[in-house]
C-alpha cells in the first residue's frame, strides 16, 4: 500500500512540475519580449510622416498580448553603452551587436531599421504626370530561438500616376507598406 501512494505522490509532483514547465514555454511562444530599437538614418530629415508610418506598423505588428515591447527606459542605457546611432551609419547593421543588445536586454526578438536614402519625384509623361519613388534601407532582425538573422536590404523604384495621390502621402505610405511586409515576414 505504501508503494503504491508513494508511486502516485512521485507522478503527482512529476506531472505538476512537467506542467510548470509547459506554462512556461506556453508563455515564451505566447508572448516573446521585443525590443524595437530607433530608427537609423543617413539623411538629414526623414521625409514628412515616414517615421509614423513605420512607428505605427511596428505597433500593429507588436501588440500585447501576443507580443511584449520592452521599455525604452531599458533599452536606451544599452543603446548608449555600444554606441548604437554612429556604429549603424558608420558600419551598418550588425547581427553581432544586435544580438549583443538582446542579450543585454534579456529579450526574445531585436528589430532595426537603417534607412539610407528615401527620394520622391516627379516626372512628366506624355498624357499624365508620375511620381516617383526610390527607397534605400536595410532592415534586420536577430532572434534567441535561431541561430540565424533575418535580413532585409531594400532598394525600390517605385511609380504612380500622380492624380492618384495628389492629396495623399504616398512616398510614407508606400515605405509603411515596405515595412509591413518585412514585419510579417520577420514574425512568422
Amino acid at each position: 500500500m505504501r508503494k503504491v501512494l508513494f508511486s502516485f505522490l512521485l507522478c503527482s509532483v512529476l506531472m505538476l512540475s512537467g506542467l510548470v514547465g509547459n506554462v512556461q514555454a506556453a508563455n515564451f511562444v505566447m508572448s516573446p519580449k521585443v525590443v524595437v530599437l530607433p530608427i537609423v538614418s543617413d539623411m538629414q530629415e526623414i521625409p514628412e510622416g515616414v517615421s509614423s508610418q513605420i512607428m505605427d506598423r511596428i505597433i500593429e505588428t507588436f501588440q500585447y498580448p501576443k507580443y511584449n515591447m520592452i521599455a525604452d527606459d531599458f533599452v536606451m542605457p544599452v543603446l548608449d553603452k555600444v554606441d548604437y546611432q554612429n556604429v549603424v551609419k558608420t558600419q551598418g547593421l550588425n547581427e553581432g551587436m544586435l544580438k549583443n543588445i538582446m542579450l543585454a536586454t534579456n529579450s526574445d526578438m531585436v528589430v532595426a531599421i537603417h534607412i539610407k536614402n528615401i527620394e520622391s519625384g516627379y516626372r512628366t509623361g506624355k498624357e499624365t504626370d508620375y511620381a516617383t519613388l526610390a527607397v534605400k534601407m536595410d532592415m534586420m532582425t536577430v532572434y534567441s530561438w535561431q541561430n540565424k538573422a533575418l535580413v532585409k536590404k531594400v532598394n525600390d523604384e517605385l511609380e504612380t500616376e500622380y492624380v492618384t495621390i495628389v492629396r495623399t502621402n504616398w512616398p510614407a505610405k508606400e515605405v509603411g507598406k515596405i515595412v509591413s511586409r518585412y514585419l510579417a515576414q520577420a514574425t512568422k
